[in-house]
């Protein structure tokens, strides 16, 4: 189970909105158990196992503008700023624990408004450099594909790719592809199957969706499965996982255990809210 600062790294700093709008069949609005919801609730503070965590501040469209990271001690581990320009996401910048700039990604959007392309910049030799860039690709208003390239010798290189298929408006399946150089094609790498509990997923709709481009952003509700497969089909029992919620009186997961198919590994995350 990856931290929530870690998956902010991946998705940024190695590899890395039009934010979705509420719909009238979010579970928020369905409230699929019955009972009524009191109000919004938006996430603030992100904690591990390990005592390390994470907090999330937001601007008045209630969208993240920064993720601020920090160790088992308190101490300052790095944080990421997401600057909006009309409501959309222009650039997301991460910095290293010191506060250096360490790289960002610049968006642009396509006609109908849906972020088509980020280019990927990291401060090389004292200054920002381009060194890839992202492409997203939608279905309606789900994205199905997401593409990493990188500059290999001036030459721009997919490496590796993320496709996506969804059923009521979470991701069902999500597979990786990775340029293989010894055969110059792709190969599928991992497959993830995923099942959900039907309630509200804090992570979706606040803006994280191309920064975090996993499930944990892109789907209605919260995974309680996750079924990871290697190239050849195989689960890979201590990657896959388990997982069990507890809720708020808003229906928000308050607490979050992952268990690994084989009893290896188990990760605690607790979340805290803002709640209107």
């Amino acid at each position: 189970m990856k931290h929530f600062k870690l998956l902010m790294i991946l998705f940024i700093g190695v590899a890395i909105s039009t934010a979705y709008s509420c719909k009238k069949d979010d579970p928020e609005d369905e409230n699929p158990d019955g009972g009524s919801s009191t109000g919004k609730c938006y996430v603030k503070k992100v904690t591990n196992s390990d005592g390390s965590y994470s907090l999330i501040k937001f601007n008045a469209e209630n969208k993240v503008t920064e993720v601020a990271d920090y160790d088992d001690a308190g101490t300052a581990d790095g944080k990421t700023e997401l600057i909006y320009s009309n409501s959309k996401l222009d650039e997301a910048k991460i910095f290293k624990a010191n506060g250096d700039l360490e790289s960002k990604v610049i968006y642009s959007y396509d006609a109908q408004g849906r972020v088509e392309k980020g280019d990927l910049y990291s401060m090389l030799a004292g200054s920002l450099n381009k060194v890839g860039f992202y492409e997203f690709t939608f279905t309606g208003d789900n994205m199905t594909k997401y593409a990493r390239f990188l500059e290999i010798a001036g030459v721009s290189t997919e490496v590796n790719t993320f496709e996506f298929t969804y059923d009521a408006g979470n991701v069902k399946t999500a597979k990786e592809y990775k340029y293989d150089i010894s055969t110059t094609t792709f190969k599928l790498s991992e497959t993830r199957d995923l099942m959900y509990d039907g309630k509200i997923n804090p992570f979706r709709g606040i803006g994280l969706q191309f920064v975090i481009v996993d499930p944990m952003t892109l789907s209605m509700s919260n995974p309680t499965q996750i079924t990871v497969s290697d190239d050849q089909g195989q689960v890979v029992q201590d990657n896959s996982m388990n997982i069990v919620y507890e809720y708020n009186d808003n229906k928000y997961p308050t607490k979050q255990t992952a268990t690994s198919f084989d009893n290896s590994e188990t990760e605690v995350t607790l979340l805290e809210y803002n709640c209107k």
